[in-house]
């Protein structure tokens, strides 16, 4: 895992593992499940909002995505989020 990865929780972080693995495969709709899951227990990990987002993009749900990106978007210590959005 990278520090760009890394949720700085060892039980999020493998759930993270989970989900890659998952997304890996082609199962986004497991992948993205099990990454819900972790960004329950660290809310403000961002990489992971944005990996999110990615994956329900993927998925075609993109008022999903901008919900979730959304609430990154007035931090000035995140501005991916913003970049994010615009693709």
């Amino acid at each position: 895992m990278t520090l760009a990865t890394a949720s700085g929780d060892p039980i999020a972080d493998k759930r993270f593992a989970i989900a890659a693995a998952l997304a890996e495969t082609g199962d986004t709709t497991a992948a993205a499940e099990v990454l819900v899951q972790a960004l329950e227990i660290t809310p403000g990990w961002a990489a992971g909002w944005l990996m999110l987002a990615d994956w329900r993009e993927r998925l075609g749900d993109r008022d999903t995505l901008i919900a979730y990106i959304r609430p990154l978007l007035g931090d000035r210590r995140r501005p991916i989020a913003a970049v994010r959005l615009m693709r």
